[in-house]
């Protein structure tokens, strides 16, 4: 009778642990460096993975993973809009018809090439081992993109939906996603992160992300979805056209 109470005891733990939603909170700081000055910024960003999709906050923006619909959504507060894009998502599909081969002979010209180093030895980031993964995508004539990234087991899969939410948006940048794509496809959870971005007129950035704080919490109807009242607004080719460009996409 025990043994039968306790296994009832161990699954409805496991039932509850499953259907709980992760928190993640990250501490950013970022130094833009442009024409010789730079600028330092920090700030806190909270994050949500569970199984039924994902949520990154940050500002007036969010970026949200629908697992169900298999989309993601880039939701903005000061509008009080969203924009819904399909996965797996192609820049191309967004160009005027006229230009589509125009783009893909551009894109194809500047070649962008992605190196992947590591692993590293076993390092502790905080409370978690993690080892040190490196990934560099260049293209010529106009800068690179560099992930440098502590990969941890200690998770599980409690990061999942939020790593599909990250890999679906990296599709929105043809130059430089494949960095953060290949990082991604390893096992494990990110605890800590260096971007580099350096453009070759513009200047450059450098971002260092770290794992502040992880928590469950009980799924939330709507946490995963646009807020009432706002209203769906087309993925046009002003958007797009910012991420071709290597611009940094809301959030980084």
């Amino acid at each position: 009778m025990r043994s039968s109470v306790f296994i009832v005891v161990v699954q409805l733990l496991l039932v509850g642990s499953a259907s709980a939603d992760t928190c993640f909170t990250f501490q950013t700081d970022r130094a833009a460096l442009l024409a010789g000055a730079s600028k330092k910024l920090e700030h806190r960003v909270d994050a949500w993975s569970g199984v039924s999709g994902a949520r990154l906050e940050f500002g007036d923006f969010v970026w949200l993973y629908r697992a169900a619909e298999n989309e993601l959504l880039l939701v903005e507060h000061t509008t009080k809009t969203y924009r819904v894009f399909p996965i797996p998502f192609s820049v191309l599909d967004y160009q005027p018809e006229a230009k589509k081969e125009e783009f893909r002979q551009y894109h194809l010209s500047l070649a962008p090439q992605t190196q992947l180093e590591g692993p590293g030895g076993v390092e502790t980031v905080g409370e978690h081992s993690a080892r040190r993964w490196v990934a560099t995508t260049t293209v010529a004539g106009l800068g690179s993109f560099e992930i440098e990234a502590w990969i941890s087991p200690d998770l599980g899969e409690r990061c999942a939906s939020l790593e599909r939410l990250f890999k679906a948006r990296s599709a929105l940048d043809p130059l430089y996603g494949e960095a953060e794509r290949q990082i991604l496809d390893l096992p494990g959870c990110m605890v800590r992160q260096i971007v580099q971005r350096r453009r070759e007129i513009r200047g450059g950035s450098i971002t260092e992300t770290r794992l502040a704080g992880i928590r469950e919490v009980p799924p939330e109807p709507g946490r995963y979805a646009p807020p009432d009242g706002y209203r769906e607004v087309p993925v046009d080719q002003k958007i797009v056209g910012g991420f071709v460009e290597g611009q940094p996409l809301p959030s980084q």
